[in-house]
This record gives C-alpha cells, structure tokens and sequence, in this order.
C-alpha cells in the first residue's frame, strides 16, 4: 500500500435527494456509512425497480435539511428535517409529506431501509483534485454538494481525475486497528442530478455538459465495503493495487 491523500469531508445523506450532514467520523458497514440514505420517499405503484421519489421529479428537496435527533447512534437515531421555510418536522410527519408532495401527481410515501436507498452502490469517494479541475472548466463556482459524495479526499496527485485509477484497487482509511477498507468498484455516471443547484434546485444543463465532456459523463468513483470500520476526517488514506 501507499499514501494517496488524506481524508477531507466526510458526508451522510440521512434522507434521499435531500441535503447532506457533514461529519467528522463515520462508521462503515457492509452497507455503507450508518445512517446513509436509509430514508427515501418511492412512488407506491412504480414497478421500473427505481421507485424513489428524487430531485429529478421534485427539486426543492434539495431544499431540505435533515439532522440526526441523536448523531452519536445515526443507524437507529430519528431525523428531523428544517424545511426551507425554517420550520422543523419530523420525517415521519403528515405534514412534512403534505408539503413536500402535495402538488406531486404520483401517490408516495417514504420507507426505511437498514441496507440504504442506493442508486447503485454504498459508498462514493471523490478527490478535491477532480474538483479543482473540472472547477476550472467552469465560468462560475463549483458547489461539490452536487455530488453527494460520501467522502472527499485530498490528494497529493493534483491532475486529472485521479480516483478513475483505482478502480479494483483497495483504499483504506488510516492504520488504526478498526479503519475502514473499501473496494474501488466503477466510476460513477452522472445524470441531470449534478445540473441541480444544491441551495436553490435550479437547472444549469452546463454542468453534465461539462462533466461529459471531461470525463465521459463518469465523476467520483463508486466502492464497496471490504473491511469494517471508522472513517475520519484528516485520516491518511492508502491505496492498494490490484495485483496482477
């Protein structure tokens, strides 16, 4: 193994499509970061296999703030969610779900899953170094929220998009007893999603534009859970190469 960067940002996303909690520690199961997108409204009658209720139908959820009641214990604590007019509400209120989908034309209702609402796979890493690069493609700045990227690693390879070379490759977080591993599985294809603003929900097309452009429309890197453990923020991370 070798250095690679150290860890930045850690996020958890508690509520699907809504905003983040940044974090300075976080444990990993086989299911990802606890507390990770457990929580996600689906449309009660879609049978597509993608049931979930996100910004692309509704973007003003990425207006919405969740909090963990109890951050000690996020796998089992209750969430409220701050909505953009300031009021609190659990997540589980009828009133909540009144405003949220009550101009929404499909019937909805929100779900718990203990193993997570993923899109595809349970923890997503990016590099402050992609940022930087595809920021300098850009006219305007670039807010990394429109990623929902689990965690955001410093690295000391400051070109190109560093992460689509560890695919196959084992990154693990620190050498404490308990740091965590994950497997760098494939980068992550974007959708309209990242076009969203992640403070106001509106479009700017530019931005997969640009994304596409880049990188093939692929940014940020999708992994899975290898080993059990913490990650921190300011962790040394390593990477391990497949071996051939």
């Amino acid at each position: 193994m070798h250095k690679i960067g150290t860890v930045q940002q850690i996020n958890i996303y508690p509520v699907k499509s809504m905003r983040g909690v940044s974090v300075e520690k976080a444990t990993c199961f086989w299911y990802g970061l606890n507390g990770d997108r457990k929580l996600a409204f689906v449309h009660q009658e879609d049978k597509s296999g993608f049931p979930w209720v996100t910004a692309r139908e509704i973007p003003q959820l990425l207006q919405y703030q969740p909090e963990f009641v109890n951050p000690e214990d996020m796998l089992k604590s209750a969430v409220i969610v701050q909505t953009p007019s300031g009021k609190y509400l659990p997540i589980d209120s009828q009133e909540l779900a009144d405003e949220i989908l009550g101009n929404y034309e499909k019937p909805a209702t929100l779900v718990k899953l203990s193993r997570g609402t993923f899109d595809c796979m349970p923890i997503s890493l990016l590099t402050q170094t992609s940022l930087n690069n595809l920021q300098g493609k850009l006219p305007s700045p670039l807010d990394p929220r429109r990623f929902r990227a689990n965690v955001i690693i410093d690295t000391e390879v400051k070109n190109g998009y560093p992460e689509n070379d560890w695919i196959n490759s084992l990154v693990s977080f620190g050498d404490r007893p308990d740091s965590a591993q994950v497997l760098v599985n494939y980068p992550d294809k974007r959708c309209v999603m990242v076009n969203l603003d992640p403070e106001t929900g509106e479009s700017n097309p530019n931005i997969l534009k640009v994304v596409a452009k880049e990188t093939n429309s692929c940014f940020s890197v999708y992994g899975s859970v290898q080993k059990l453990g913490t990650i921190e923020v300011g962790d040394t991370v390593f990477l391990q190469e497949p071996q051939i």
